[in-house]
């Protein structure tokens, strides 16, 4: 009798005992054992694929359960072949994350008919740099100033017709009156600049002055390149006697579409989740992001590599890319037409 009524406490242990690693297992963070892979928009050896190396060296270590972080390359069109991806075929758990082009908000906004998602459904994880963008001109042309760019030609290179820096130099043509010829057809950053050193084109626009900080300093030490304009939504502090864009618009109405195009600065380098990624994860891949952003080895890692880190949280991300998808109708259709004629 005594055997028998021991045999219900004698069940309950066991069961306990089989419940245990269940119940610890359910406590384990959802990454403990994962990998994230962060899709980098862009070729490797590019200024954005630097910095998603230096995140993914860094990530990790911030999210609960330490999972492995790699990088993958998938360059095209600007950033939307990893945008479509992302939005169509990539992970939705939280196991990838997009670096997107800094352009891409401005190519949706534009409305790039290849574009077969809504950024607005992507969840912001957040930028690593808050950086203006400058338009050059290489020394040797002579072009030293903007005001040089309205009385003499300059061959400016480009990606595409879509891409940021064919679409700055339109917009200073139609609204500033300068005289850049676009010559699409670069595969790249890099082989753009290779041209310019060759001397087949003479300029860029909508390039990152970080970039050119960090993977040109030779330029600037000898120097190379005149700063022609600066785009963004105040002056960097190394560039004060610089222009902003935004200021040299003749009129109000032109005023208000340079300042369309500089709030790509606010941009700079940004992470994103793909639609459907529970908001747990995301909030997760958050606070991780904001860590590493103040982590002192990746900042040590950054000041190795010469690279500016200035963050936005991915809140304020979020808000950013909202806004550029709200633009206004008219001014949209007017940045469309300009975007659509070089």
């Amino acid at each position: 009798m005594k055997t028998r009524g021991m045999l219900p406490a004698l069940l309950a242990a066991a069961l306990l005992a089989l419940a245990a690693p269940f119940a610890a297992r359910a406590q384990e963070p959802f990454f403990a054992g994962k990998r994230i892979t962060i899709l980098v928009a862009t070729g490797a050896g590019g200024d954005h694929d630097v910095y998603g190396r230096l995140l993914a060296r860094h990530l990790g270590k911030h999210v609960p359960g330490n999972p492995g972080v790699v990088v993958q390359n998938m360059p095209g069109a600007n950033g939307i072949t990893a945008g479509n991806f992302a939005a169509n075929s990539g992970a939705r758990d939280g196991s990838l994350v997009l670096l997107a082009t800094q352009n891409l908000p401005m190519t949706q906004a534009l409305g790039a008919s290849d574009l077969r998602f809504d950024l607005a459904n992507f969840s912001a994880i957040g930028n690593m740099l808050f950086a203006n963008t400058v338009a050059f001109a290489w020394r040797g042309t002579g072009v030293r100033t903007l005001g040089d760019a309205k009385t003499r030609e300059l061959l400016l290179g480009s990606t595409a017709p879509n891409s940021l820096g064919a679409v700055h130099a339109a917009l200073m043509n139609t609204v500033l009156g300068t005289k850049f010829r676009i010559v699409n057809g670069y595969k790249s950053a890099q082989e753009i600049d290779l041209a310019i050193e060759r001397g087949e084109v003479n300029a860029r626009a909508a390039v990152p002055w970080a970039a050119i900080k960090s993977m040109h300093p030779d330029w600037l030490a000898r120097p190379d390149i005149d700063i022609l304009v600066q785009a963004g939504l105040a002056k960097e502090r190394e560039l004060p006697d610089t222009p902003l864009l935004v200021d040299l618009g003749p009129t109000a109405e032109d005023r208000q579409l340079l300042a369309f195009f500089s709030s790509i600065a606010a941009v700079g380098r940004p992470f994103f989740t793909p639609p459907g990624v529970p908001a747990d994860r995301v909030e997760t891949l958050r606070r991780a992001f904001d860590a590493a952003m103040a982590d002192p080895d990746l900042l040590a890692d950054a000041a190795r590599e010469n690279l500016d880190v200035s963050p936005l949280p991915g809140v304020k991300l979020q808000q950013v890319v909202r806004d550029l998808m709200a633009t206004d109708a008219a001014l949209v259709k007017r940045a469309r037409d300009i975007a659509g004629a070089n």
